[in-house]
């Protein structure tokens, strides 16, 4: 008995000395290099070889090869933003209200913070009214590309800041900030990142504020009151500040599984191009066991007309 379980257990370790501990290269490439197909109509790709797993890269927006572990990208286009403003209760003073932007402001909206973080005043770069009309005053749709930092998302802030007494019996300036948009602009697009609704507004204060005055977001608009009491003489500064706004960062692309370990061997797959351009697909095949991963990508050119 004991001799049979040694040679069992000399067996098993010839046999386990003959498996081969590593992972195999696949074996995969695509005869035809290049496609001109037509604009929703499918096409076919047939594909030699064969791999464990096969990944599908369209080549279109958010399915490209090279980018499948980007998580920050470039600069893509120009960014513009504009606002109109309205002044109520209109006197004439200098401007009272500025925009800027930060790259540097940790978003913490405590005003030591906003105070020490680093803004680009760009009000220059607008238009405002100097006393009350009776109707909004467009600033503008300005560039502020050149403001921006790759790799650093930015804040857009309206700063408001009370000076003088107002002439009159209690007479009150207010400010009211309404159409906010910054909009991105590319070649094959336009993507809003922030309207009034969507820039997640936060108010921040110096302090020194009477109970109803200062700063307060409405649906459709920001609202800056100046004091009106006895504090009237004290400095007001108040600040509406978007969230932060990450132009740059962006999720990898992703491919689709088209085979894995238990599926049978495949030599062709059909994708449908909606959209007339030149793509360029990619079909990742891999290997993969507990000793290891390995890889190769074969690419096709496809022009959709």
């Amino acid at each position: 008995m004991k001799t049979s379980r040694f040679l069992i257990g000399i067996a098993v370790l010839f046999l386990l000395s003959c498996i081969k501990e590593g992972v195999d290269t696949p074996t995969f490439d695509l005869p035809v290099k290049d496609l001109e197909v037509t604009a929703g109509k499918t096409v076919q790709f047939d594909f030699t070889g064969d791999a464990n797993y096969i990944t599908f890269y369209s080549g279109e927006p958010g399915k490209i090869y090279e980018y499948r572990d980007r998580i920050q990208k470039e600069l893509e286009g120009t960014v513009t933003l504009s606002f109109s403003t309205r002044i109520m209760n209109g006197y004439e003073l200098p401007r009272e209200l500025d925009v800027l932007i930060s790259t540097d402001y940790n978003g913490s909206n405590e005003y030591e913070d906003v105070s020490n973080a680093t803004w680009i005043d760009i009000s220059d770069r607008f238009e405002f009214p100097i006393v009350n009309t009776g109707a909004l005053t467009p600033a503008g749709i300005i560039d502020v590309s050149d403001l921006l930092v790759p790799g650093k998302p930015f804040f857009v802030a309206f700063r408001y800041t009370s000076i003088g007494v107002p002439p009159g019996p209690r007479m009150n300036r207010q400010w009211r900030v309404e159409l906010f948009e910054l909009i991105n602009e590319y070649s094959t697009g336009t993507t809003i990142l922030a309207n009034h609704q969507t820039a997640g507004w936060s108010i921040v204060s110096r302090g020194g504020v009477e109970e109803g005055r200062g700063g307060s977001i409405q649906s459709n608009r920001l609202n800056f009151f100046a004091n009106i009491g006895e504090s009237i003489d004290v400095g007001l500064e108040e600040w509406g500040i978007t969230q932060e706004i990450d132009l740059f960062k962006v999720a990898p692309d992703t491919g689709l599984a088209i085979k894995n370990m238990s599926e049978n061997r495949m030599e062709s797959y059909s994708h449908i191009y909606e959209t007339p351009g030149v793509y360029k697909a990619v079909f990742e095949a891999s290997n993969t066991n507990i000793y290891g991963h390995k890889s190769i990508a074969k690419e096709i050119n496809i022009t959709v007309n």
